[in-house]
């Protein structure tokens, strides 16, 4: 979160996870960081899509509603706020393609509320056929459209990790590493980040989908969870209630002492498990 242009509060986890079938989305943000009274817009989308298992297309089209009827009364206070004034960029494998989505809300001008919401789907067309490689958005874009080598070299090492010759760990490292390097540039930008990754179902690597926090180019400690939307379900709310019995699950075992949870135990997730909201709530 920045105000004034510079960073007030690095902790945000500005990244949801969409899955819908067997299509999946990373939604980044910038643009609106945190309300007020402290709502991070990764939660929001969350619950604006949560009780809603419509495709993934569709789920972003009902995003950029919601993001005009909601985040645009925020902005529209945001001194200094013009074009791009929220994006929402969205890298994602549909039918097993590569597709690149941006959901963008443009304040053209503030005084008279005049805004224009884009949702659009970032493909070329004709021989040959080519998917968009890389997205960019938020403050620190113009020092990174600078950086082509950097880029290329990113990309070089991407290809290398679908190969099976480097980590994942080694590809998020150099995620964090350009995000240190934008936040020495710009003030709005703080040096730590969140880094998460997918992998297409049927693709060579059959490894699951994954997330690494960075505090600089250090591996953040300390728990740390990436808001995720399955099928309409919060699953970040879920495995909230789910948790704890796990870990206490786990370490019952290591005690050598029975991990199996009691009656009462079983009972009170059951009822905690179902006061879960499962309506989409627009509320910001």
């Amino acid at each position: 979160m920045s105000i004034r242009q510079k960073a007030v509060s690095d902790d945000a986890v500005k990244i949801l996870r969409v899955d819908r079938g067997d299509d999946v989305a990373l939604l980044g943000y910038s643009g609106l960081g945190k309300t007020p009274k402290g709502k991070q817009p990764s939660e929001w989308m969350n619950n604006v899509l949560r009780g809603r298992n419509e495709p993934l297309e569709r789920s972003l089209e009902i995003l950029g509603g919601a993001i005009s009827r909601q985040i645009l009364k925020y902005l529209l206070h945001v001194p200094g706020m013009g074009n791009a004034a929220h994006v929402v960029l969205a890298p994602a494998f549909v039918a097993e393609k590569p597709i690149l989505y941006t959901v963008k809300l443009d304040i053209i001008n503030a005084k008279k509320k005049l805004y224009r919401i884009s949702n659009e789907r970032h493909e070329t067309v004709g021989p040959p056929r080519r998917y968009t490689r890389i997205g960019i958005a938020g403050s620190g874009t113009p020092f990174i459209v600078t950086q082509r080598p950097k880029l290329i070299a990113l990309l070089r090492l991407i290809s290398k990790h679908e190969k099976g010759k480097i980590t994942a760990f080694a590809v998020a490292r150099e995620f964090a590493k350009i995000n240190l390097e934008v936040a020495g540039k710009d003030n709005s930008v703080g040096p730590d980040c969140v880094v998460a990754w997918s992998y297409r179902r049927n693709g060579p690597l059959k490894l699951t989908p994954n997330f690494m926090g960075f505090k600089g180019l250090a591996t953040a400690t300390g728990h740390l969870s990436l808001p995720t939307n399955s099928n309409g379900t919060d699953m970040t709310a879920f495995m909230a209630v789910l948790f704890p019995s796990m870990m206490e699950r786990m370490a019952n075992l290591r005690a050598g002492k029975d991990g199996n949870l009691s009656e009462a135990d079983q009972a009170a997730i059951t009822e905690a498990l179902n006061k879960l909201p499962t309506r989409p709530s627009e509320h910001l």
